[in-house]
């Protein structure tokens, strides 16, 4: 089992605002919105550096430009998603930017999942063979559900998709020790009266 990140308590005590308009205008626009935020282990202080929006499946957001006693981190949404899940290019940017950890919120739920680096992120070359590894399992999944629904017509293909890349993505975390993961429900923010 994969270890437990602390990641997600400290981004609801610290930034929950900036999380909760995230997800709000990614909700309203039906595109992925996220934040780069650089963080102080010591201090527990995270400071959100930039505020970027997509399109309905991707985004570009800009590796933060945090001090030297600063650890780099990002926050997206996932628009039309009920599970909260990182995407094989999620953890390909997250490698690639040195982020300490990187999460994703589900626009259906408001579910968040957090994964994080410790240490040191792995070296490109273990770095590379992770990546396979994580591919080689999305792929395997992504051509089981296309026989399926070439078999069986569109039967709810997506959300099995969904679910079946969660426990993909599990799996995954379970055989890598180096890194951990938190998952969270953000709450809706308040309405002003």
């Amino acid at each position: 089992m994969a270890k437990k990140s602390k990641v997600c308590d400290l981004l609801v005590d610290t930034v929950l605002p900036d999380l909760q308009d995230i997800w709000y205008r990614s909700k309203k626009s039906g595109r992925e919105t996220g934040i780069t935020m650089c963080y102080a282990p010591k201090s527990r202080r995270v400071r959100v550096t930039n505020l970027c929006q997509g399109d309905e499946c991707s985004i570009d957001i800009p590796a933060p430009d945090c001090l030297s006693r600063e650890v780099r981190a990002s926050v997206h949404t996932h628009p039309n998603m009920g599970l909260a899940q990182q995407s094989i290019d999620d953890i390909k940017v997250g490698l690639h930017d040195n982020l300490r950890f990187m999460c994703s919120i589900a626009n259906d739920t408001g579910a968040m999942l957090c994964i994080e680096g410790h240490d040191k992120v792995p070296s490109h070359v273990g770095a590379r063979t992770t990546l396979r590894e994580l591919n080689q399992g999305y792929d395997q999944l992504y051509d089981d559900l296309e026989y399926l629904e070439e078999k069986e017509g569109d039967t709810g293909v997506d959300r099995s998709y969904e679910e079946q890349a969660y426990l993909v993505l599990h799996q995954f975390l379970d055989r890598h020790p180096e890194l951990s993961s938190c998952r969270v429900r953000v709450p809706e923010r308040r309405r002003r009266r």
